[in-house]
């Protein structure tokens, strides 16, 4: 669990996603939520994260393979999925 533990985690992604909602194109809080979601292990929501940055920032994830943040979701099946979908 993370410091401060699910009740700071909780806090943490109702304030990221309420920045989302009052400001779509801030890109901070979009990856406060990757972060927290690779942290947490919940490959799922990053993979669903990083659909979101692609669509609403417009932005192109690279290649995630080398960066060690990314080394628990490289490995999952939601990685697996979200790479075969780009």
């Amino acid at each position: 669990m993370m410091e401060g533990g699910a009740k700071a985690l909780a806090a943490a992604k109702v304030s990221y996603q309420r920045s989302i909602d009052t400001e779509p194109t801030l890109a901070k809080p979009y990856w406060g939520l990757v972060t927290l979601s690779l942290k947490t292990r919940d490959f799922d929501q990053t993979a669903a994260m990083l659909d979101q940055i692609e669509q609403k920032l417009h932005l192109k994830i690279g290649d995630l393979e080398a960066i060690p943040l990314y080394a628990g979701f490289v490995k999952s099946d939601a990685y697996s999925k979200w790479k075969e979908s780009h």
